[in-house]
This record gives structure tokens, sequence and C-alpha cells, in this order.
């Protein structure tokens, strides 16, 4: 819920062309401030645990009012960050054809091997269904899973026009920064 609402507070800033860091800059000066960051939710748990809660609760004539409201909204972002995504290579291409896009993170979260509901791994094999000239780099995520889809445990940043980040990985910092400068 707290994703969520970081979600919303994100798309709506986006929506209004407000300064979304501004918002959280000016919310974090509240003394009971959660410093939650907006993004996607995948994993084996999170998209899933709150039909578990919500079945349990109507079973035993409990009403829950926000619990799948949450989960429509981290729904929500998939569509979004795809959107966006698509729009960034949309521009990069007009100025030149062929450019190499870089999509950095295909786990679930940062920090994590797993890919299982990866919504960052089903971003980055939808863009490629249209797009031949995109690479994904993860260096964290298993052979089986770098194989199977073609994941880069390497590459030479100078070889990309565009570096999309979907997961933070620590080291994913350090292409951040050269991403930015160049």
């Amino acid at each position: 819920l707290n994703i969520a609402f970081m979600n919303d507070i994100y798309l709506f800033s986006n929506k209004m062309k407000f300064n979304f860091k501004n918002i959280v800059r000016l919310a974090s000066t509240k003394w009971n401030f959660l410093n939650f960051k907006p993004g996607l939710v995948g994993g084996h748990c999170l998209p899933v645990d709150p039909y578990y809660l919500y079945y349990i609760a109507k079973k035993n004539n409990i009403s829950l009012k926000t619990v799948l409201a949450g989960r429509q909204v981290n729904s929500q972002m998939k569509k979004f960050i795809y959107k966006v995504a698509l729009k960034k290579i949309t521009d990069v291409k007009k100025i030149q054809k062929n450019s190499k896009i870089l999509i950095v993170g295909v786990t679930y979260k940062g920090n994590v091997a797993d890919v299982r509901n990866s919504i960052a791994l089903d971003i980055f094999t939808d863009l490629k269904k249209n797009n031949k000239n995109i690479d994904a780099y993860d260096y964290i995520c298993s052979n089986d899973v770098r194989k199977k889809y073609g994941i880069l445990k390497k590459f030479n940043k100078k070889k990309y026009e565009l570096i999309i980040f979907l997961v933070n990985h620590k080291k994913n910092i350090n292409i951040y920064d050269y991403a930015i400068k160049n």
C-alpha cells in the first residue's frame, strides 16, 4: 500500500507536470513521513498476497477497502513505465536510426537474483519484440536466466545511445552516474 501510494503520487505528478522529487522532499519534512519509492512491484509475494488476504477477509465477512486498490495502482506501473521507455527509445531513434539501447536490471527488485513475476523482465521482453537493438544487463540474475533471455553480464557503456534503468542494484549506481554525464 505504501508503494501504491507513492506510485499514485508519481503518476499524478507526471500528469500534472509537477516535480515529484520536490513533492517528496516537502513531504519528508513531516515527522511521520515514510520514505517509500515509486516503481515496479513484482516478485512472488507482493503481487499475489493481497488477493489471499482479501479472500480470507471476505470469507470471514471482513471488508478490506484498500488492499486491492493498492494492487490495482501497482499493476498500472508496468504499462506506464513501458510507455515512458518506448517514448525515450522513439526519441533516440529519430536522432539515430540504428541506435543501441540498454535496459539495466531485469530481476523483480534490487539486489535480488529472482526473476519470478519480474515486471522489469516483462518490459524488456516486450520492448525487445519490436526493437532488435535493445540489450539488457543484469549482473545479479542467474546464468540460466541470462542464457534464456540474452541478458548481458558485462557491456561497453559507450556502445549505447540510451540507458534505461528498471531495477537498481548496488553496482548500477556507477552506470547511472555515467549515463547522466554522457
